[in-house]
């Protein structure tokens, strides 16, 4: 499925827009009129499988919302959309259209294309095949897929507060299910080799956690939790796991502060309780080779190969403040040890694995009486899913600038080798990320003197593939104001503004003189160094401008030839 043409009536600060999103097509919608028409110079330079548009601006512009109307028209779960448009699409070769606005005429100009399939209102009960995946960067914590949707058409992910450990058992998750062979292809950074099961805490044994809520038991209790606690360090592994699950069993029955509803319903009591709670089947789901080693070591190794359903269940019932879980790869870095970029975009890559690679997703069909009196029952109908809108918002938030220039790689290489098909709408404000996409590829939105969005692609002369980032900055982002810093050009201004003055003090020449010498353009530099230079010695004669200059060539001279000489040295 690919996206051609979004017009929008009025959605917040976006008015009568019209946006196209596909390279193949030139849209327009005007007087009640669509016209749909073939963009004949155009030249794909992605896989097959990917359709690719950024969508660029200021901030407030309108890009996040965009991207949220689309969501919204395609995800099942959410209310009708709350504003008039017009969504045309390709689906299978078939032009498609979603709107809720009457409009008088399609003028199609594209041969093959004659069949216009039309929709009211959303598409998700009209595509079995499509799911919807909106990865944002808002301030959540959520692991895996906990918020969907009522035919789980949306997969909805909030990326950069996961914890380490979640975004662990993400990446496990989805080597468990089998889809990680064309991973090690594209994650060289990090391919996974083993994980490791660690004890928290001091001397290996994790004496505060197991005994930080110590007053909440009574004398008795207390003597026990301790002796327990204290013996870590002479159990092998599988010991300490159960004297683990006993200790926490124990605190369950014994804790204080669970005995009533009322004290269960707290924050605190409450927190206590969810920390201490294990599967039943604990000791069970404990692999056999834990079980029969003998190692009395603070943590014990799997290789990735060993990983299967028992043992990722058991994984997730290990309580975090005990329990450390560290994937390390095949250069034995450890997950922990890459930077803060490095496991945004791995866990980023692993979402829309996770996503798209579900089985479950399905159909509800609520129980129905016919007409002849009978009743069908309610049930599921599950989708094979081939296609995938990605919409990602600021993809590359926490990346160095050096994985800037490399998430496009990365995600197009991540992605041609899934056999689905994808249409990948995403928002950036990076310039590494523009040169990687063709103009054609890009929305420009700027505000207008009314803060509403205006969609200025037409009126954006940037040939963006391959251009430079300066130039991109400049033009791409709207950077109307330079490139320069604000602190720094405000500073900068005080000199010229200074040196404009009739007279200066001492502390004036020594305050320009200072900043002078650390401005690091070279031209703006001399210009204001020479500006200086005419300000302080305007009453002198030729002669003693002349001697004045020669000085300095001398002084420069002499410093350049003994650099020279040390050099040679």
């Amino acid at each position: 499925m690919e996206l051609v043409y979004l017009w929008v009536e009025e959605y917040k600060n976006i008015k009568n827009q019209g946006f196209n999103f596909s390279p193949r097509f030139k849209c327009k919608y005007e007087d009640g009129k669509l016209t749909i028409d073939e963009n004949k110079a155009h030249v794909s330079i992605f896989p097959d499988n990917i359709n690719v548009t950024a969508i660029v601006g200021e901030n407030g512009s309108g890009k996040s919302t965009l991207l949220k109307m689309l969501l919204n028209i395609f995800a099942e779960g959410y209310d009708k959309p709350p504003f008039d448009y017009i969504l045309v699409y390709d689906d299978n070769g078939s032009l498609s259209c979603s709107k809720n606005i009457k409009f008088n005429d399609i003028n199609n100009l594209i041969k093959g294309y004659r069949d216009f399939n039309i929709y009211d209102e959303g598409l998700s009960n009209y595509h079995d095949d499509v799911v919807a995946v909106y990865l944002n960067n808002e301030v959540q914590n959520i692991f895996t897929d906990k918020e969907s949707h009522s035919n789980e058409q949306l997969s909805k992910h909030h990326i950069p507060f996961l914890t380490t450990r979640e975004r662990s058992l993400f990446v496990l998750e989805n080597h468990m299910r089998g889809k990680y062979d064309f991973l090690k292809y594209k994650e060289n950074f990090f391919i996974l080799n083993k994980i490791i099961i660690s004890f928290n805490g001091h001397d290996y044994i994790p004496y505060k956690s197991l005994t930080n809520d110590i007053e909440y038991y009574d004398e008795e209790g207390e003597k026990h939790i301790k002796d327990i606690s204290s013996k870590f360090r002479d159990y092998t592994f599988f010991e300490k796991l159960k004297e683990l699950h006993s200790l926490f069993d124990f605190k369950i029955k014994n804790h204080l502060a669970i005995n009533t509803l009322m004290d269960l319903s707290s924050k605190k009591s409450a927190s206590y309780f969810r920390k201490y709670k294990l599967d039943d089947n604990f000791l069970e789901l404990i692999p056999n080779k834990i079980q029969d080693s003998d190692t009395k070591l603070p943590r014990f190794e799997f290789n990735i190969d060993e990983l299967d359903t028992k043992l990722f269940k058991f994984l997730k019932l290990l309580p975090e403040d005990v329990f450390t879980i560290e994937l390390v790869d095949v250069n034995n870095t450890f997950f922990s040890q890459l930077s803060y970029g490095e496991r945004q975009l791995l866990t980023q890559l692993h979402l829309i694995l996770n996503s798209i690679s579900k089985l479950d997703y399905k159909t509800y069909h609520p129980e129905q009486r016919y007409e002849d009196g009978s009743i069908r029952e309610e049930y599921y109908t599950k989708h094979d899913i081939k296609k995938v809108l990605l919409f990602i918002d600021e993809f590359e938030l926490g990346l160095h600038p050096f994985w800037q220039k490399n998430v496009m790689n990365y995600i197009i290489g991540f992605l041609k080798e899934i056999e689905k098909d994808f249409n990948l709408v995403l928002t950036s404000h990076s310039p590494f990320i523009l040169s990687d996409l063709p103009k054609e590829n890009v929305i420009f939105l700027k505000k207008d003197e009314n803060g509403n969005c205006k969609n200025v692609t037409k009126e954006t002369n940037i040939d963006t593939f391959g251009a430079n980032i300066h130039t991109l900055l400049s033009h791409g982002f709207f950077m109307n104001g330079g490139l320069m810093g604000e602190f720094a050009k405000e500073k900068i201004n005080d000199v010229i503004s200074t040196i404009k003055k009739d007279t200066l003090s001492k502390d004036e020449i020594n305050t320009c003189k200072n900043i002078i010498s650390i401005i690091g353009e070279p031209i703006l530099k001399k210009t204001l160094e020479h500006k200086l230079n005419e300000k302080l010695n305007s009453n002198e004669s030729e002669l003693e401008r002349l001697e004045r200059e020669k000085e300095e060539i001398e002084k420069k001279i002499k410093k350049l030839t003994g650099k020279s000489n040390n050099e040679t040295n």
